[in-house]
């Protein structure tokens, strides 16, 4: 900070017409405010101070960027490792949930195909029971259209018998 001589500035401004209160009062005023002002020499430290600390920032945070790519890289392989470890999981999981389904629809499979073979065999036997039964209907029919039928031919003989007598 540069040193103000007030003695002097005070003798300059009552040579200059102030009386010596009025002087002292300005000359006080000044150096108030000259107190909060920064003088070259207060800038350039300040300046220089700022310089160093940035150097010592910029290389702290050279050191910090440099360590910063290996654990990235060590976090990353730790994220792989993880990831590989939950997909080999899931896989394994999928892989029993398809054996258990597979087992499922062949359990499905084989029910379905034991109800298809006693629904068969059950059409089968009603069909053989139809059978059986229109053979015999068949034959009951048989029966009543020959006995119709010698029904018949004894009437027709008889008819013939009678035109035979009357007819001459």
């Amino acid at each position: 900070m540069a040193v103000y001589d007030t003695h002097r500035a005070v003798k300059t401004l009552t040579a200059a017409g102030f009386d010596e209160a009025q002087a002292e009062a300005l000359i006080d005023a000044v150096g108030e405010s000259h107190e909060a002002l920064a003088t070259k020499v207060d800038l350039k430290d300040l300046s220089q101070e700022l310089r160093s600390e940035m150097q010592d920032l910029s290389q702290e945070l050279r050191s910090e960027m440099q360590g910063r790519p290996q654990e990235l890289r060590a976090e990353m392989q730790g994220l792989s490792q993880e990831l590989r470890a939950e997909m080999q999981g899931l896989s394994q999981e999928l892989r029993s949930e398809m054996h258990d389904l597979s087992q499922e629809l062949r359990t499905s499979m084989e029910s379905l195909q034991q109800e298809s073979k006693a629904d068969s065999q059950r059409l089968d036997s009603r069909i053989d029971l139809l059978a059986q039964s229109t053979k015999a209907d068949l034959r009951d029919l048989e029966l009543r259209l020959t006995m119709r039928l010698g029904a018949l031919v004894v009437g027709a003989a008889g008819v013939l018998a009678v035109l035979q007598v009357f007819l001459p």
